[in-house]
């Protein structure tokens, strides 16, 4: 309830009255609106549990419901008596997280549940907020000893357990890439992207970051991570709060598209949670993702460049090829829509080349196939190309000889002008003895035609009949096949 205003100097006061809100119906509104997707009413929870400073969050499936814990700060008395009230109404002491909490409350019964029980405190502070539905909720004392906050949801039967809170895991799975607090799901802890260490993501922290991007980083207060994205024009950005996603943005990336996640305690969130405000503490994030594609492209041809060399001729199984030799091959020309699949298949057997070791080498060749595609669009001339997005790639290892030694565009081009031609072959073992020509994976690569200065022609060799096209489409749809059964595509 709201009274009018007094009246301005000069002005007549006709009548005074009030309004009232409907408060059920605005909470309905809010629900429908706000929380779309049904499968996303834990994602304020986890959140909130963020926020309050907990070190981990536990949710564990009973016969007939869910329950959320975690540590940290308890939640204050009046949001447990009033659970709507910082959606309603501004400046509200411990919004953020009242917010959070009614959200989630919101969301769950949306999502079916016939109850919600909230309990928060320590010791005579201790209170249960009871919920049934949007306008029924109760909040008293809780005499038992715990401390920390806890969150029953119920459902009327076991189905609905197991289809609600089996979509609702696999939200915070995808969405929670950021979280810093430990998650625990039925026991299993929920690992943070990326993995690996050693996967193809360019981590932006204090200590790994590029120099050049540490001081937009600020004091730890932004962080996360890029990596290459295939198959599109533009690229994806993904920012999260308190490590759960808030807002999903694509941005156009003609050179490089990329997925960047970042994400920052200092983010506002709109009053929907549901995007990051534009302001102040937005800025350094939204400048990050302006950089990504050039970073991440710096990044990756860096870590090429440190790709042993020289090799072995590669000659089928050569008895001087060792297993990390065969490592390399493969990781410098596994890409595109080509590659020597059947050789990793006859290498397979090899001491140090086989099971997990293989979805490593593809998943390294989709990055330099990553390389290629930003070349084949980027690439102009190396001097031009100088404190560009497309310099760094001149000088990197994109491709394999027949004498088994990484070429980069830069000595294709040189190669190329000195003789007014390019020879590039689709099968490096029947290459004449001496030669030196770059192994392509398709006769149309426009990554080398690319490099090639103007006037120059490409000759690719053994794919001139009609046997040698269809064998190459054949080679490359057995990559593909290969890509999909290792989970890569």
């Amino acid at each position: 309830m709201a009274d009018a205003a007094e009246p301005e100097e000069g002005a007549e006061l006709v009548e005074r009255g009030s309004f009232r809100i409907d408060r059920r119906r605005a909470l309905e509104k809010l629900s429908q609106y706000q929380l779309g997707n049904r499968a996303h009413f834990l994602l304020p929870w986890v959140r909130l549990a963020a926020l309050s400073g907990a070190s981990e969050v536990g949710l564990k499936r009973f016969e007939l419901g869910l329950l959320l814990e975690f540590d940290g700060r308890p939640l204050e008395a009046g949001v447990l008596k009033n659970p709507y009230m910082a959606l309603l109404e501004e400046g509200l002491e411990d919004e953020a997280r009242g917010r959070c909490l009614a959200y989630g409350l919101l969301g769950a019964l949306r999502a079916g549940a016939v109850s919600v029980v909230a309990e928060s405190g320590s010791g005579a502070k201790r209170l249960r907020l009871c919920v049934s539905d949007l306008t029924k909720e109760d909040s008293v004392p809780d005499d038992s000893d715990e401390g920390r906050t806890m969150i029953w949801v119920h459902w009327n039967d076991a189905g609905q357990v197991e289809a609600r809170c089996g979509a609702a895991f696999a939200a915070l799975s995808e969405r929670c890439a950021l979280l810093k607090t430990a998650l625990r799901m039925d026991g299993v802890l929920h690992a943070s992207r990326p993995a690996p260490a050693d996967a193809p993501f360019l981590r932006l922290d204090e200590t790994t970051a590029p120099e050049a991007l540490r001081p937009r980083l600020g004091t730890g207060r932004v962080r996360g991570f890029i990596k290459p994205l295939h198959g599109t024009r533009d690229s994806d950005g993904y920012l999260y709060s308190h490590g759960v996603l808030a807002e999903a943005i694509r941005f156009p990336a003609t050179l490089a598209p990329v997925e960047v996640h970042l994400e920052s305690d200092d983010f506002r969130l709109n009053a929907g949670l549901s995007g990051v405000v534009r302001d102040g503490s937005s800025e350094p994030a939204l400048h990050l993702m302006d950089l990504s594609p050039q970073s991440l492209v710096a990044h990756l041809c860096a870590q090429r460049k440190a790709l042993p060399k020289p090799l072995h001729p590669l000659r089928p199984d050569s008895p001087g090829q060792t297993a990390q030799e065969t490592m390399t091959v493969l990781r410098m020309n596994l890409a595109g829509k080509g590659g020597p699949l059947r050789r990793l298949q006859r290498w397979s057997a090899k001491p140090g080349v086989s099971g997990p070791r293989a979805r490593e080498w593809m998943s390294e060749g989709l990055v330099l196939a990553w390389l290629r595609g930003v070349a084949s669009r980027a690439l102009r001339d190396p001097e031009e190309d100088k404190g560009r997005l497309a310099g760094p790639l001149w000088d990197t290892p994109l491709y394999i000889s027949t004498q088994g030694k990484p070429l980069t565009p830069r000595a294709i081009r040189k190669q190329a002008g000195a003789r007014g031609r390019l020879v590039a072959t689709l099968r490096c073992e029947e290459a004449p003895e001496g030669t030196d020509w770059p192994w392509v994976d398709s006769p149309e690569d426009p990554c080398l035609k690319r490099i090639l200065p103007a006037g120059a022609e490409l000759e690719v060799r053994y794919a001139d009949s009609w046997a040698d096209r269809k064998a190459a489409r054949a080679h490359a749809l057995l990559l593909a096949r290969a890509r999909r059964r290792l989970g890569l595509e």
